[in-house]
């Protein structure tokens, strides 16, 4: 992650993985309930075979007011990454969900 233009280093803890449809972890900013951040990616099917990628992060702890341009510039970062995975798709990327 970065901030303020300087790298940091989070702890990361993987809370779930069911390939290939899911993975989820929470990272924390030195001891958790300082500034944690929960990420997961999903990928749901319906019964008619439609694929759909999910990813939601939520932000939380006792430095999130002091850290809202992180969380802006993070989000930021995340929609540029699901329009690059968006793309890739939509120009005839082919998966198989099993």
């Amino acid at each position: 992650m970065r901030s303020g233009g300087r790298s940091v280093t989070l702890i990361v803890k993987i809370l779930a993985v069911a390939p290939p449809r899911q993975i989820r972890w929470i990272c924390c900013l030195w001891i958790p309930g300082l500034f944690d951040a929960e990420h997961s990616f999903e990928i749901r099917a319906d019964d008619r075979g439609i694929r759909k990628r999910v990813q939601r992060e939520t932000f939380s702890g006792l430095l999130l007011p002091f850290l809202a341009k992180t969380v802006r510039e993070t989000k930021q970062e995340f929609e540029r990454m699901n329009a690059s995975i968006r793309d890739a798709g939509e120009q005839g990327g082919s998966e198989t969900i099993s």
